[in-house]
């Protein structure tokens, strides 16, 4: 596997890199560490044309666009520190009550205002036994968006030559303290040469999360 890098765009004085990883069989996935957000993903499709199968922007402006924030789709993006919502945006942990941000009706969802999505990441290369793998780490402070516990938290990515990427992720806190962490990619198969009402998805469990009226599980 390759990964190259180069500056995507600007955030808060800071750079945000996009690196992009390819593998043998011609299939590329693009990170930006921006959110440790995959914004393309590219492979060979049955006529040798290679294909965008997932939902980001060439552009790092793109990501702040009126319609794109209005919508709130979180494209390709790590969600933390608590993936899905958290109702009354609030919970209790040791007899004591936290009170988080609201930025989904009344409750908390993705992490809240400024979650991990809409954080710039550190980034590193490492390679081991010839496999290369990018590595982005973020330092989330005690109490951000109400959440307890200082948290180091990093999120791996591997492109092999199987065409699968494999994500890995890895957290440590200096307190207890909520955490669900997952990469939020949207995939249009074909291309997005059409919709995806006649995509087909296996999910392997006989069971699902019931939703309240809010859109948050009742457990």
């Amino acid at each position: 596997m390759n990964i190259e890098k180069k500056v995507f765009g600007q955030h808060q004085g800071k750079d945000v890199d996009l690196y992009t990883l390819s593998n043998d069989n011609g299939m590329v996935v693009k990170i930006m560490t921006y959110g440790a957000t995959i914004t393309t993903i590219s492979i060979p499709n049955k006529n040798k044309e290679t294909v965008n199968i997932a939902c980001g922007f060439d552009q790092f402006d793109g990501y702040f666009s009126e319609a794109y924030v209005g919508n709130s789709p979180y494209y390709g993006c790590t969600v933390g520190r608590y993936s899905s919502q958290i109702k009354d945006a609030k919970f209790t942990l040791n007899g004591k009550e936290y009170q988080l941000a609201t930025n989904c009706g009344a409750n908390n969802l993705h992490g809240g205002t400024v979650g991990f999505d809409k954080q710039v990441w550190s980034a590193q290369i490492t390679e081991t036994n010839g496999t290369k793998k990018l590595v982005l780490s973020l330092k989330s402070k005690d109490m951000e968006e109400g959440y307890p516990g200082n948290v180091e938290a990093a999120v791996s990515f591997e492109l092999n030559n199987n065409n699968e990427i494999v994500i890995n992720y890895l957290a440590t806190t200096d307190k207890p303290t909520p955490l669900s962490l997952t990469n939020h990619t949207y995939f249009n198969l074909s291309a997005f040469k059409n919709t995806v009402e006649n995509h087909t998805v296996l999910v392997n469990t006989a069971t699902r999360l019931k939703l309240d009226e809010t859109g948050a599980a009742t457990g």
